[in-house]
């Protein structure tokens, strides 16, 4: 039992009362009198207070949620006596969680049930569960509080951010292109598969009209066309050291890298492609990770759960191991999208593993900027500390554009480009690369 705010304020005047009773006069009242009853009292509280009044807590959130996305998580109080018990309400959610202040206050009763909605944001993927609720239930009178843990295990999965699919899919394609800073590269109908005949459009090409079904109807029609099908997008992404950093206020390159691959593979799939994925600069406890090729627009789910529990190791990435594994598994000419944070020192292992890799596939160098480093370049120098950052900053920078204009000039396609505008640049590079027939 827990004494309420109530009880240590009665406790604190009878002892401040019993200090002053021997200085009074005339006492109006005998102060043991009152010190007894205000113990009878607080004991038969606490004796009604300790009965057993069991409360049935229920607690819903989604399976699912999106990393650092706030969800709604909703706990249902049902009581099982006539009287009416007030209940301070702690969850005991995940530690990655971040939650409204707790606690959430509630009136219990029979045949009624209190709901309390509060807002969670989960801040790391992978498996977790609310384990518990802690309940505490103030006594008839109010002196006390009982507490009470009550088990309610509810396991999530926090994946990467799909919200963003869930708005592309939602979203009109003007507003969606307008959104996701997706160009608009050629005009409808500038594909080379055949999809269906419409209706002649002014500004159409005289060699798109059919002219069999021209003569059939007696108007001018039009062949559409769309991008080709069946290609095959592998992503190998990086898990080391490096892909921890973060950005200010903002989610570490690794995550940006997740949410990006899951957007890019939802469109792939849908445009018809197929979509497979690899991981490599894993610590020593931890294996690559594989996954596919896989096809089909209702297939997103596998990527997803093939992404939700990575996290970047402390580790170098081994690029030339990478090439090795993946030329293994895919011998089918591909696009592969190679994502990673680059330095200076990686030019001699990753040039040899591009060159190679360039030899059965088209690949799609993407490494992500760090915008503070960046920063440094327009800090004032007042002390040597600060000249020492600068220079080191500049260094980092030149030594990432040689190896960027390295690969330009072997004929690489590179992405250079902050976390934040990953998945426009990816998304933009995919569909100029379709247009193109590139791949």
């Amino acid at each position: 039992m827990i004494p309420t705010t109530a009880l240590l304020a009665v406790l604190g005047g009878v002892a401040a009362l019993g200090f002053a009773y021997p200085l009074l006069d005339d006492p109006f009242l005998s102060w043991p009198l009152l010190f007894y009853f205000v113990l009878g009292l607080s004991l038969g509280d606490a004796a009604l207070g300790y009965k057993p009044r069991q409360i049935t807590v229920y607690r819903t959130v989604s399976g699912t949620l999106p990393v650092g996305v706030p969800c709604d998580v909703t706990l249902t109080l049902e009581g099982r006596t006539s009287a009416v018990q007030n209940v301070l309400v702690w969850d005991h959610h995940p530690a990655t969680f971040e939650c409204a202040a707790m606690p959430l206050s509630a009136k219990v009763r029979e045949a009624a049930s209190a709901r309390m909605i509060y807002q969670a944001l989960p801040t790391a993927r992978g498996a977790h569960r609310f384990p518990a609720v802690e309940l505490r239930i103030r006594s008839p009178i109010g002196l006390w509080w009982r507490k009470q843990i009550v088990e309610c295990r509810t396991a999530v999965k926090v994946y990467p951010n799909f919200s963003l699919v869930t708005k592309y899919i939602h979203l009109g394609t003007d507003a969606r292109n307008s959104y996701f800073g997706v160009r608009r590269l050629r005009r409808r109908g500038a594909g080379s598969e055949f999809q269906e005949l419409r209706d002649y459009r002014a500004g159409d090409p005289i060699r798109q009209i059919d002219w069999r079904a021209t003569a059939r109807t007696r108007r001018l029609i039009s062949r559409e066309y769309q991008d080709e099908k069946d290609q095959r997008v592998v992503f190998l992404l990086d898990c080391g050291r490096r892909m921890r950093s973060a950005e200010p206020g903002g989610l570490s390159h690794f995550d940006e890298s997740l949410n990006a691959i899951l957007l890019l593979s939802y469109m792939a799939l849908r445009q018809g492609d197929a979509v497979a994925i690899g991981t490599f600069g894993h610590d020593a406890e931890t294996s690559a990770r594989w996954m596919g090729p896989i096809k089909g627009p209702g297939r997103t789910n596998e990527v997803l759960n093939v992404l939700y529990d990575l996290e970047p190791s402390t580790v170098m990435p081994d690029y030339l191991t990478a090439v090795s594994d993946l030329i293994l598994r895919h011998r089918k000419h591909a696009l592969v999208v190679l994502v990673t944070n680059l330095r200076g020192e990686d030019a001699a292992d990753l040039l040899p593993a591009l060159r190679v890799l360039r030899r059965r596939h088209l690949v799609l160098l993407v490494s992500l900027r760090e915008s503070a480093l960046e920063g440094l370049a327009d800090v004032q120098v007042n002390e040597l500390p600060d000249a020492l950052r600068v220079a080191g900053a500049a260094q980092i920078k030149a030594e990432r554009e040689s190896v960027m204009r390295n690969l330009v000039n072997e004929g690489a396609l590179a992405i250079d480009v902050v976390p934040g505008a990953l998945c426009a640049e990816l998304l933009n590079t995919y569909l100029a690369l379709k247009a193109s027939r590139a791949l």
